[in-house]
């Protein structure tokens, strides 16, 4: 993603390190990033997250950035994303997409990114107000989404992730900041977790000293490890499962969830 940033700033969290340019050539980016491109950065960041916990929290670190992009320069005062700049000067109309095109619209992407950073970290606090922002958008495209369904199918499915998230929270012992170590402390919770291809399954991975970054709000708030032992919680909306420490009992849980078969 370095390569496609502001060459005049440095890459990092902040909002003047994270704006995006379409085409990088010896040493030059050019042609200003739309939402979408913004919206699939953080996508690509939230999926690195989920999929690896290596303990290196520069994806998500510099998919803030990337939001405050989107917050500052394309948010609508109405609610959603328009696709260009508020810089841009050489447009007659800014547009907020919501149908379904060849790239996913912007209004899509992020309502399932403000419903995975919800669900993980329970931002509802936080600077970017997440829960608001994604409320925001349903309040103002979600008339236009209903009334064509066929053509917002990527909206409408995004809104069920925010409405009713489902996700897995699997916590472990010890007093790491990140959570770098725990697929290796919990392999066979993993193994259970790898085998149940789900897009939209929320996975978060969490050490109990990281349990405090999540708000009050959010259902696995004041859960951890059950007897010093890697713990996995299936969080259905703001309903979460009791703790569960066997591979079993945890594919067991999955299997029974709507549309979900058991992993072999």
């Amino acid at each position: 993603s370095s390569l496609l940033l502001d060459p005049t700033q440095p890459a990092g969290t902040g909002e003047s390190g994270s704006r995006l340019f379409r085409s990088w050539h010896s040493g030059t980016a050019k042609h200003e990033g739309v939402a979408e491109d913004y919206a699939n950065m953080i996508a690509a960041a939230i999926a690195l997250w989920e999929a690896e916990a290596t303990g290196d929290d520069y994806p998500i670190s510099i998919s803030w950035g990337w939001l405050s992009q989107l917050e500052k320069h394309f948010k609508s005062p109405g609610g959603g994303f328009f696709q260009t700049r508020d810089e841009a000067a050489d447009i007659i109309v800014r547009c907020r997409p919501i149908y379904d095109n060849a790239v996913p619209p912007v209004n899509a992407t992020m309502l399932a990114n403000y419903a995975r950073l919800h669900a993980m970290f329970g931002l509802s606090s936080d600077r970017f107000q997440i829960a608001a922002g994604a409320e925001s958008m349903l309040e103002a495209l979600g008339g236009a989404a209903a009334n064509a369904t066929a053509a917002a199918a990527g909206f409408l499915i995004e809104f069920e992730l925010f409405v009713v998230p489902l996700a897995v929270s699997i916590f472990a012992p010890g007093s790491g900041s990140w959570p770098e170590a725990i697929p290796k402390l919990a392999p066979e919770l993993t193994a259970v977790l790898r085998n149940c291809a789900d897009p939209n399954l929320i996975v978060d991975w969490v050490s109990e000293a990281m349990s405090s970054y999540r708000d009050k709000a959010h259902p696995a708030y004041g859960r951890g490890a059950k007897d010093g032992k890697p713990t996995a919680y299936v969080c259905r909306g703001p309903v979460c499962s009791v703790p569960i420490t066997d591979p079993e009992i945890f594919a067991r849980q999955l299997g029974a969830l709507p549309g979900k078969s058991i992993p072999k």
